[in-house]
This record gives structure tokens, sequence and C-alpha cells, in this order.
């Protein structure tokens, strides 16, 4: 499986790392991610959806940005087990109200055991380090 970060030139990054995707797909049943061939970490900020998987391409995509990491966990396994399940036929189809139980009942033991397992977020000092904004208030990125 292929995994595809896109680049960030400005905060906020990406909610998941690579390790992190690895760490998740090797943890659910193969089931729910055997057609998946590659996962994409979007610079996207989009409102509509943090995990999509477009069956057509067998692509599995992540907008992350200005996300928790225990939120992008939650959405990207809903997703992966819906699509699963057979919930989910189509790219955008949202899932109908009648499946979240089922969908929560099977998202919550793994959300328990992956999300303490999750690289840490990097804090706000060091994105400002990083940034070159730690003392003279200037938040352009240094050349």
């Amino acid at each position: 499986m292929k995994i595809i970060v896109d680049k960030i030139d400005e905060h906020p990054g990406h909610a998941l790392s690579r390790a992190d995707v690895r760490l998740i797909l090797s943890t659910v049943p193969v089931a729910w991610s055997e057609h998946i061939k590659v996962v994409r970490l979007s610079s996207s900020r989009s409102a509509a959806s943090v995990a999509l998987y477009a069956h057509s391409v067998k692509t599995l995509t992540i907008a992350s940005r200005d996300r928790t990491p225990g939120t992008t966990l939650h959405c990207l396994l809903a997703e992966l087990v819906a699509h699963a399940l057979g919930f989910k036929h189509r790219t955008f189809q949202h899932l109908q109200a009648r499946y979240h139980a089922r969908v929560e009942s099977l998202v919550a033991p793994l959300m328990d055991e992956l999300l303490p397992r999750l690289s840490p977020v990097r804090s706000a000092a060091r994105i400002s380090r990083d940034w070159g904004a730690e003392s003279s208030g200037d938040s352009q990125r240094p050349l």
C-alpha cells in the first residue's frame, strides 16, 4: 500500500503521520482495508469529510488539517467500517442514521486501543519555533 503525504507550507499540519496511518491500517481487520491501494494525507482543509474512500481508484483520502488526532481517527475508522460492511456504496454517500450504532460499536474498541498509540501532536511552541515566531512576534516562515 502506498502512502502519499501532501506537503504543507503553513500551520496547521496533518493530524496523523505516515507511521500513524500504517499503525491504524495494520490494526483494523483486513477486510476493512483490503481494497485500498493508496492512502493520501491531503493538505486540504475539507469541511465535507475527514476520511473519504473512493472505490473507483481504490484511494483513501484523509483531510486532517485543523482536526485533532482523535477526531481524525474516529472519522477514518468509521469510513473504513461503513464501506467494509456495505453501508456506503458510493464515494460521497453519507452514513444512514440506522447504521450509526453498529458502526460506533465497532469503532469504539479500536479508538481505545489506537488513540494512546498515535504519534504525539507537535506542540504550539515547537510550531512557532519552526516558523520563526518564537520571540519576534513575526509569523512569517524563515527563508
